[in-house]
């Protein structure tokens, strides 16, 4: 099927992401992605709602994070959920954030 080529993942506003990563974050399935935004200070995650990439559910990883500049995945506390591993220019300290919960259980980004 491929990776349909129309359907953008950020909300308008966001810029162009410097990196980006691919994970299950909330344990649906689904490959979801991650994106790193350099000049909006921010790290977005973009939940693939219906597996097929039509359908996505954007939120903030966290904002005010000077410079964001790399974004991976991976199970870091082995909840069979991925990750998001960042770092940013102007910190020091590499960052992991759980993944945000399904959009039906709260909706509300990283807990």
């Amino acid at each position: 099927m491929g990776c349909p080529n129309r359907n953008p993942l950020s909300p308008s506003g966001t810029g162009s992401p410097i990196d980006v990563c691919t994970g299950d974050f909330d344990g649906d399935g689904h490959t979801d992605v991650a994106s790193a935004h350099w000049w909006h200070d921010r790290i977005d995650y973009h939940l693939n709602l219906d597996g097929a990439g039509m359908e996505w559910d954007n939120g903030v990883v966290v904002e005010d994070f000077d410079y964001a500049r790399s974004v991976t995945a991976g199970d870091m506390n082995e909840d069979g959920r991925d990750d998001i591993v960042v770092s940013a220019y102007n910190d020091a300290v590499l960052r992991c954030f759980s993944a945000p919960r399904p959009p039906e259980n709260s909706g509300t980004g990283c807990t």
